[in-house]
């Protein structure tokens, strides 16, 4: 019997609010936020691995960022209409569904408190209080994946606005040799009802 050949999963630098639990939840992969940078420089031999990482519009990322934070106060019944089996194994999910307040604390607080236009004004007037953590709502996605100097640390980087669900993913997976997983494919973050484009939310 010829066994396939295993193919290794990427390393994936993973962007806040770009889609990427979708992928960590089909690949079954650890969830790290870490900077290229810092993950890099405490393991040297991932340098040898195929290294990719998602970014997103910065407006649209901010207003995800909004609703995310706000999940705790989204009816269970909402999430639950709006996920599958495979979208409630995706950690945010489980948070969401077991009430938990997500993080970063500060930012979570705001957003309880405020409409989205008051709360982004709010952050990105101040950006310097809300750089902790990096991977927060000001976080920069170019330091995520770039060195001090702006040398690109990642092999392929994508847009989530290229069609994450109906191109990019099946790219990836394809090319780990897992095209088995395409027909599960689906946006696992999203535990609550969809919502308009991006800009409605910068017009009200």
């Amino acid at each position: 019997m010829i066994q396939k050949q295993r193919v290794p999963l990427p390393t994936f630098f993973h962007v806040s609010k770009t889609g990427g639990e979708t992928l960590v939840t089909l690949l079954g992969i650890p969830k790290d936020h870490g900077t290229a940078r810092s993950r890099l420089a405490a393991h040297p031999d991932l340098r040898n691995t195929w290294k990719i990482s998602i970014v997103r519009n910065p407006w649209d990322r901010l207003v995800s960022w909004y609703f995310h934070l706000r999940r705790h106060l989204t009816p269970l019944a909402d999430m639950r209409a709006h996920v599958t089996d495979l979208g409630k194994k995706a950690p945010c999910y489980v948070a969401a569904q077991r009430r938990l307040k997500m993080n970063p604390v500060e930012h979570r607080i705001l957003a309880e408190r405020l409409p989205f236009r008051r709360w982004a004004l709010a952050v990105l007037n101040q950006p310097c209080l809300y750089t902790d953590p990096h991977w927060g709502p000001c976080g920069s996605q170019y330091d995520m994946i770039h060195d001090e100097h702006g040398t690109l640390l990642v092999d392929d980087v994508y847009k989530f606005e290229d069609g994450y669900s109906d191109k990019i993913l099946p790219s990836i997976l394809t090319r780990v040799g897992r095209s088995d997983l395409i027909p599960r494919i689906q946006v696992t973050n999203n535990s609550g009802p969809s919502r308009p484009h991006y800009s409605y939310y910068y017009t009200r």
